[in-house]
């Protein structure tokens, strides 16, 4: 694997040959049940069989590498629902996976390879790209997650085809209309779908955060489009509640639907540390949370809008952190009639030790909030999400290891597993029944990853949604094959 790792550059060489998945958990008592060991009894939980992407048939190379050349590869999977139950699913590519020598610093010496012609679309730079058509993946499945394929309308789909991008977002507002955010790291593009992805309305240009390494974006109501823009470090700009100076990573920016344009401001500073974003879906109200200090300390915070992002209250500490986990974010979720959530992980030794995982819950639009800990077991949990679906139905994921570890720590041989959970209008100190939602080992630590304590082999995030019927749907990654960090 050693000519992999060299052909890799910092924004690809993230992660090894690994596989987006998709599973599907059903909370009714008719089915087997599924026991996860550690973390939960896993009563009344069922999980389906996993679903793959798969990529566009034009674009499949039998001889670019891949073990499995049919299926997208790439990392950090976004999910998203609409009303009508279609989803809808993002994730970054792998582009050293183009094809033999193919793709930006394909060649000898980091020039561009000349790669096969796939997809039909030539560079004239000279590398061609087997890359599926945006540049980050995009799939729609309008069967509930039983399959999935590229939308019926691509509009123009070589937008960023031929770029090296990072991930992207997408949000949904009230009318069903679909917005994904898509990175080409010299700037982003925004393509909008009507019909459950079957009319393509738009695409456009964002002139919002270069080189964006992670994009959120909801929407709500008619055509309001909210989007978070990280910097990876702090910027001087205008701060989201006065008109005087700051300094932050994260910029806010607010859209409003014009036809088929959406016209973004000029965007505001946010200062602190991860911060994450939802709405409402019918209602005014848009939350973000954000860690107090960037470099995880000083609390949790939320700050809160009214009017459709338009003013902003200025932010409340909604529960403890002292000390940040590298790898993950406070995660918010906003439910039905004024209630909101709030998921994280406080990890005083950045990852090394076990951490405790916490949700915050506020029943009046955010304006008061009551914390309390969640932690299953001693163990290093990895990228806790949730999403509140109908009847504020809570959905909970998380990575977790298994291993060597006298206290839950991370240790050479660690097996990591994905873990959910299903609750129904969960209150303060009550307790989530996480079970193993994939049997199968995501990943192992290696002893290297061990000796530098390196959590990222799963990479920055992952993604959950609970659909109109009732079931946690859960787009995560799976490592297959040898780790391109590994020689």
């Amino acid at each position: 694997m050693q000519e992999l790792a060299e052909r890799g550059f910092a924004l690809a060489v993230a992660l090894l040959l690994a596989g987006s998945g998709l599973w599907v958990a059903t909370h009714e008592r008719n089915q087997s049940e599924t026991h996860g060991g550690p973390g939960g009894s896993g009563e009344y939980i069922a999980w389906g069989d996993p679903v793959w992407l798969p990529r566009a048939s034009e674009c499949v190379d039998e001889d670019n590498g891949q073990l499995y050349p049919e299926y997208a590869i790439g990392y950090e999977p976004s999910l998203a629902v609409d009303a009508e139950g279609n989803m809808y699913y993002t994730a970054h590519k792998d582009l050293r996976w183009s094809g033999p020598n193919g793709g930006p610093g394909g060649a000898e010496g980091g020039l561009p390879g000349a790669g096969p012609f796939v997809c039909n679309f030539p560079w004239p730079g000279g590398s061609q790209t087997s890359w599926d058509y945006y540049a980050s993946w995009f799939f729609v499945s309008q069967d509930d997650g039983e399959t999935w394929g590229p939308p019926n309308d691509w509009g123009v789909a070589d937008f960023g085809s031929e770029y090296p991008g990072d991930e992207g977002d997408i949000g949904i507002d009230a009318n069903g209309r679909v917005y994904f955010v898509d990175t080409t790291l010299e700037d982003n593009w925004l393509h909008v779908w009507d019909d459950g992805g079957n009319s393509h309305a738009n695409s456009q240009r964002l002139q919002s955060t270069t080189a964006d390494d992670r994009p959120w974006v909801t929407a709500h109501g008619d055509g309001v489009v909210h989007y978070l823009g990280n910097n990876g470090v702090s910027v001087p700009g205008i701060p989201l509640t006065d008109g005087t100076s700051g300094v932050g990573r994260y910029w806010y920016y607010r859209g409003e639907s014009i036809s088929n344009q959406v016209v973004f401001d000029q965007g505001r500073v946010i200062e602190g540390g991860w911060a994450h974003i939802a709405a409402e879906t019918d209602g005014p109200h848009v939350y973000i949370v954000q860690e107090a200090n960037n470099g995880g300390s000083g609390g949790v915070k939320v700050w809160v809008s009214d009017n459709w992002g338009e003013d902003w209250a200025e932010p409340v500490i909604i529960g403890p952190l002292e000390g940040s986990h590298p790898e993950g974010y406070p995660w918010i979720a906003a439910g039905e009639n004024g209630t909101v959530m709030v998921a994280w992980q406080e990890s005083p030794e950045g990852g090394r030790t076990a951490g405790t995982l916490y949700l915050s819950r506020s029943d009046d639009y955010g304006v008061t909030w009551e914390y309390w800990d969640v932690t299953p077991r001693e163990a290093v949990f990895l990228y806790p999400t949730i999403y509140l679906g109908p009847e504020n139905r809570l959905g909970f994921a998380y990575y977790a290891n298994e291993g060597n570890g006298t206290h839950g720590e991370h240790a050479m041989g660690d097996q990591w597993f994905l873990y959910g959970a299903i609750a129904d209008d969960l209150q303060k100190n009550e307790t989530l029944e996480f079970v193993k939602a994939d049997p199968q080992v995501l990943h192992t630590s290696s002893e290297a990853e061990a000796a530098a304590d390196d959590l990222h082999p799963l990479h920055d995030f992952f993604e959950v949604v609970v659909a109109p019927d009732g079931s946690l749907n859960i787009a995560y990654q799976y490592n297959i094959g040898d780790h391109p960090w590994e020689t």
